[in-house]
């Protein structure tokens, strides 16, 4: 039998799995900020805006990082070790990994909140500019793309659970407990249905409907 693997091997392990997540959204997520944000204060500037919606605040403050003259980016030299599964070695990939995925989570909030704002512009404007048109629609498709990985997300939790739950109703002995994991299953078809059922629309401009089902959904004992 093989020997298992060593504290620094699995941390390593984590920290390439990590990065390779992460790095090629953040490469990727911080050009397409750029293009959102330059879109947004051209809208703005078109549409006499005043002030930004304080919901999208934190996402301005995001985009603003990046458009600035020293945007975000690991700028930190690796240890010179030989050996790669080193203390130092180690810690300083753990953190190139924790930073990158803190980098990518802003970002991913970010550019959600901003095309949010984008598609309800365009939604609710009377007349788009060809000027502005083209761009509008990549923005929305891009939005799309991450949308509806919110709700591919949101139902596999909700299958999840009632799976859970099915199993749970073949143990469970106590008749009370029984009827409210049947309530729950009932619950859990009604909210897929409901999820199957929202537009492609809703789904662009309204960024709380799918909360719910992402984030502590209803218990199953």
């Amino acid at each position: 039998m093989p020997c298992p693997p060593s504290f620094e091997e699995l941390a390593m392990m984590r920290n390439d799995q990590s990065l390779n997540e992460s790095t090629p959204k953040f490469d990727r997520w911080r050009l397409e900020i750029l293009d959102t944000y330059a879109l947004m204060k051209e809208w703005k500037g078109y549409k006499n805006i005043q002030e930004w919606p304080v919901v999208i605040v934190r996402g301005i403050q995001v985009a603003e990082l990046f458009v600035s003259e020293h945007p975000p980016q690991w700028d930190k030299t690796a240890p010179k070790s030989e050996d790669y599964l080193s203390d130092a070695v180690v810690n300083y990939y753990s953190q190139m990994a924790s930073w990158y995925s803190e980098q990518v989570g802003q970002l991913e909030l970010a550019l959600c909140l901003l095309r949010t704002w984008l598609c309800e512009q365009h939604r609710t404007a009377t007349f788009v500019p060809p000027l502005f048109e083209s761009r509008f629609q990549r923005e929305k498709s891009l939005h799309m793309e991450h949308r509806l990985l919110d709700k591919a997300a949101a139902l596999k939790q909700l299958e999840y659970m009632l799976a859970i739950n099915a199993g749970n109703q073949k143990k469970e002995t106590d008749p009370v407990k029984l009827e409210e994991l049947k309530r729950l299953e009932i619950k859990g078809h009604q909210d897929i249905e409901f999820i199957n059922g929202i537009s492609n629309e809703e789904i662009l401009v309204n960024r709380e409907i799918l909360k719910p089902y992402l984030v502590n959904y209803w218990p199953v004992c």
